[in-house]
């Protein structure tokens, strides 16, 4: 966060090496590799629940304003609580001890 601070008061501009390294960005490859990267960072998260990915994301940016990890878990996030009522909550474990893909409903 003190690093995004910094950039977004002075606007100073980072290169890619030093985006990586901040954590700004996942990855680094030549241009002519990003199409190919992109799809496969798309595809891999295209492979997990959608409902998962919904919660990830709610509580990842809704917990961001709180410094208490304790506190942070103990928030209301909806996208988790429709999550644990889902379809696919069963799914997942069930796919895994069955050694097959998980076929994730959405639901």
């Amino acid at each position: 966060m003190k690093n995004a601070m910094g950039m977004m008061l002075t606007g100073r501009h980072v290169g890619a090496a030093e985006a990586k390294e901040l954590g700004i960005v996942n990855e680094v490859v030549p241009l002519v590799d990003l199409m190919e990267t992109a799809r496969r960072w798309a595809k891999d998260i295209e492979a997990c629940s959608p409902m998962s990915i919904r919660a990830t994301k709610q509580v990842a940016y809704q917990s961001l304003g709180e410094a208490n990890l304790e506190k942070s878990m103990q928030g209301q996030y909806s996208a988790v609580g429709d999550l644990l009522k889902s379809e696919d909550f069963v799914e997942g474990p069930v796919a895994f001890a069955e050694r097959r893909t998980p076929e994730w409903k959405g639901r």
